[in-house]
Formats: structure tokens, C-alpha cells, sequence
């Protein structure tokens, strides 16, 4: 007989309460046969979406049986975001509506698994991004293709260390990243805004410069470093530019 967990979702999932998302995917993780709770749900941002989704399918096909008491306008957006690709979650009422082209404000949650998929990826979320640009800037007097093109590389970048370092060790053939973004007009409160998120479930940073740092260094010191200038996963990389492909520099020029 199969144990079900019952795992309760948070009211909101974004950037603001990032500690307790990673709390609920860390226990989503560990465990088959997960009915989500979302009485208490509410919203999710891009970071919220692909954190919860790539925890779904984090290597297993869904480890989620069912979604209850998910409020009807909330399932809308999950669902104008393709959140329930691949999810079987019969208690939820699927809204039937007509799908307008959101193209030029938000890119749904997609599943990236290698990086042959980068380059048509990253002109979509770029193109997005561009119109809500265009949309906020006041003035005309601007080159959108030199921002377009500083914008895709930043996206190309980090879409890459997500396909190519992550699939290292036991990760080489299962690791994959989930990308999800959009942009929002101004609130009363608040300014435009555009959030990207690019979840990957691979072996981890520290992981991929284990050979450059102590077994002392926590997760965030890892991070922190591979943003640092001829940091490379790839030893003996040659930095007078001779038959190599990685130098090292790819996250620090992103960031």
C-alpha cells in the first residue's frame, strides 16, 4: 500500500518568502503520491512556479497525485501558465476559456532539457521582455536592438549554466531547468517590473567547482565565487584563448 503525504502549499510563492517555498520543495522532493493542499494559496510569481514545478518532476515523471481546495481563479493562471503540464490533479475545476497570445508580456513555465533549445528560448524571453520595455520607457530616442542583444546574451548565459554545468556526475542525463517569466505594468505602489526565473535541479554550484574550493564552502560561498571573474568548472582551462570554450568568464560578464 502506497503511504500519500498531504503538503500544504503558502498563501503567496515569490521572491518575498523565498525560504519558505524552498521549505515546501525540499519536503516535495523527498517524497511519491503528494496531495498539494492550496486552501491557503493565493498567488505565485515566475520564482514560486518553476521552484514548486521543478521540485514536482525533480527526477520522477510527477510526484504529485492531486491539488485540492485550489480556488477556481487561482487554477486560471496556473493554467494560463501551463503549470499543470504534466500534472494529474483531478480535484482542481479546469477553467474553459478562450487563450489569448500573451507572448509580448510573459513566457509559461517551460521545461529546458538541453541546450540545443537555448538559442529559441532565450529570443522569446527576450522579445517579451523588449515590448514590456518599450511599454514603460517614455522616450523614443533608444537602440532596442543593442538593448536586445545585450539582454539575450545575459538570458543565453545563465540558460546555459543551467543545461551544460549542471549535468555533471550522476546529473549528466537527468537534470533539466524550468524557465518561467513575465512582466507587470505599474501598481499603485510599485514600479514596472519583469521577473525571470531559471530553476535547474542539477548537481549544484558547490558540486561544479568542487576541484577550485574547501570542503568548508557552503552553498552561497560557491555561488558567490562562480561569479568571480576565471572561475571555470573546467580545469586547466587555457586563459590565452587556445582551444577552449569555457574561460570562465560567462557568469561574471551576467552578472
Amino acid at each position: 500500500m502506497q503511504t500519500k503525504t498531504n503538503i500544504t502549499l503558502p498563501e503567496i510563492m515569490c521572491r518575498d518568502n523565498i525560504k519558505d517555498i524552498l521549505k515546501v520543495c525540499k519536503s516535495i522532493r523527498t517524497k511519491e503520491n503528494i496531495t498539494l493542499d492550496a486552501h491557503k494559496y493565493r498567488f505565485a510569481s515566475p520564482i514560486g512556479l518553476a521552484l514548486l514545478k521543478a521540485a514536482i518532476h525533480s527526477r520522477h515523471p510527477c510526484r504529485v497525485d492531486d491539488i485540492v481546495w485550489l480556488a477556481k481563479n487561482s487554477a486560471s493562471y496556473l493554467q494560463r501558465m501551463d503549470f499543470f503540464s504534466g500534472i494529474d490533479a483531478p480535484s482542481v475545476e479546469m477553467p474553459n476559456y478562450r487563450r489569448n497570445d500573451c507572448s509580448d508580456r510573459l513566457i509559461e513555465i517551460f521545461q529546458l532539457s538541453h541546450e540545443g533549445m537555448v538559442e529559441d528560448l532565450s529570443k522569446r524571453i527576450t522579445d517579451a521582455l523588449a515590448e514590456s520595455i518599450k511599454r514603460s520607457v517614455l522616450t523614443t530616442e533608444y537602440d532596442w536592438s543593442a538593448a536586445c542583444k545585450h539582454i539575450s546574451y545575459l538570458i543565453s548565459e545563465l540558460l546555459l549554466n543551467a543545461t551544460t554545468h549542471a549535468k555533471r556526475g550522476q546529473h549528466s542525463q537527468l537534470s533539466a531547468a524550468w524557465v518561467c517569466a513575465q512582466a507587470r505594468g505599474p501598481q499603485a505602489h510599485q514600479p514596472a517590473e519583469i521577473e525571470i526565473a531559471i530553476v535547474d535541479d542539477g548537481c549544484g554550484v558547490l558540486y561544479t567547482l568542487a576541484d577550485q574550493i574547501d570542503n568548508k564552502t557552503s552553498h552561497p560561498e560557491a555561488i558567490q565565487k562562480a561569479m568571480q571573474p576565471l572561475v571555470s568548472c573546467n580545469l586547466g582551462v587555457d586563459f590565452d584563448g587556445r582551444e577552449t570554450a569555457n574561460q570562465g568568464v560567462g557568469l561574471y560578464v551576467a552578472h
